[in-house]
């Protein structure tokens, strides 16, 4: 049994929300803690959108830094794949990680690195840079084991399923709206000329 003098905050409010539930024995389940329920939902709703957000408009984008290679379809097939390689390699060390340094810390790191990582993905002008963005991307996002020992925490018997649930329906946002966002913004030059007019850096 952990000292729960030394647990975090959150963690001893979660215990005592389990053990008010406990007392109580009037069979509602306690209400979802709802600002971090939020921050969980969106680190979720980040990893969907960040791994799914590419494949819309992914074989442009090698052709246009490889040229005409007979192996695009490798390449392809290379980047796409690093985020979830680099993923599932740093999983173990991200719960290592927030075990010692705390479930929020390790959070918000992930969510800097993500948001990092796809600006650099997005300013990539060589293939290489374009896969190191998405590893750095998928190492940033190995959190996700990370949030749902948070959710685990901030919950008790009652309500645990109705928050767990929360994380697929995330998920199956950001699956659906990251390939029409970057649709949307795919060949923005050809698509959007008006923003960007002959002569200006994107253009050329």
């Amino acid at each position: 049994m952990p000292d729960m003098a030394k647990a975090p905050s959150y963690a001893r409010v979660a215990t005592r929300s389990m053990s008010s539930a406990a007392e109580s024995g009037d069979g509602r389940p306690t209400p979802l803690p709802r600002d971090q329920v939020a921050c969980v939902v969106m680190v979720q709703l980040c990893e969907g959108l960040a791994i799914n957000v590419l494949f819309a408009f992914v074989a442009w984008m090698v052709a246009d830094l490889r040229g005409n290679d007979t192996n695009l379809g490798l390449y392809v097939g290379i980047l796409a794949a690093s985020f979830c390689t680099a993923q599932f390699f740093s999983s173990v060390l991200w719960g290592r990680l927030s075990d010692r340094f705390g479930r929020r810390p390790a959070m918000l790191l992930g969510l800097l690195g993500s948001f990092v990582s796809t600006v650099l993905f997005g300013l990539s002008t060589t293939y290489a840079m374009a896969v190191v963005s998405r590893v750095l991307a998928g190492a940033t996002n190995g959190n996700i084991g990370v949030i749902k020992s948070f959710l685990s925490e901030i919950t008790d018997h009652s309500n645990r399923a109705q928050g767990f649930g929360l994380l697929p329906l995330a998920w199956g946002v950001g699956t659906v709206v990251a390939p029409i966002v970057g649709g949307f913004l795919s060949q923005p030059v050809e698509r959007y000329p008006s923003y960007f007019p002959d002569g200006s850096p994107q253009a050329a």
